[in-house]
């Protein structure tokens, strides 16, 4: 296991969980969110969720289908 690996698994694990980008950061060491955010690809659910929320749709919902 090398280092880069080591911090790959961190950072896709800690945003499939819901981590912010700062709390990634802090604990992989990365000083740049840029960094960080190439490891957003591995995590296409949550990208999905994000793109959501922006659209009005609750998180795991079609887009443009928000109620209320």
């Amino acid at each position: 296991m090398t280092q880069h690996w080591f911090r790959h698994l961190l950072a896709t694990n800690m945003l499939a969980k819901g981590a912010d980008i700062r709390s990634v950061m802090a604990q992989g060491g990365w000083l740049d969110a840029s960094s960080v955010m190439i490891y957003g690809h591995d995590v296409p659910e949550r990208r999905r969720n994000l793109v959501n929320l922006l659209d009005g749709a609750p998180p795991g919902g079609k887009p443009g289908k928000a109620t209320g």
